[in-house]
């Protein structure tokens, strides 16, 4: 219930209740490698998008072989593939985030995430521009 109730958050951008919520939980209890993905994928999207950087990359370092394992995945494919969008954002390798971002929308057979790669967009555009504004 508790995975299910901070991906709520989540939709509800939500983020700090989601971090709240999840970092008392604990993750032994997860024993089914789906809920394990659920658990850290959404944690580090909260983090992300609390600005929260070196949590978010802790998580996915910490996890990368495991959610590569999964980026084929016909349910959380899609969601890994934003993770790793993410990821070079975070790291300013905004070229091929742009090149990620692409592929992703016009892969997407989802049109609710139309709305998320709207919001990736906005945020990868104000990382590059912050990024030229400090290089000058």
């Amino acid at each position: 219930m508790k995975l299910n109730l901070g991906a709520g958050y989540l939709d509800l951008n939500q983020p700090a209740k989601l971090v709240d919520l999840y970092e008392s939980m604990d993750v032994n209890y997860l024993k089914n490698k789906n809920l394990k993905l659920v658990y850290r994928l959404n944690l580090a999207i909260a983090y992300f998008k609390l600005e929260d950087l070196p949590s978010f990359d802790r998580i996915f370092k910490a996890n990368e072989a495991f959610f590569a394992s999964l980026e084929a995945h016909a349910t959380y494919g899609e969601s890994v593939g934003q993770l790793y969008l993410m990821e070079e954002i975070s790291e300013g390798h905004f070229n091929r985030a742009r090149e990620r971002l692409t592929t992703l929308r016009g892969n997407s057979k989802k049109p609710k995430m139309m709305n998320t790669y709207n919001q990736l967009e906005d945020i990868l555009n104000e990382k590059a521009a912050r990024f030229r504004k400090d290089a000058n």
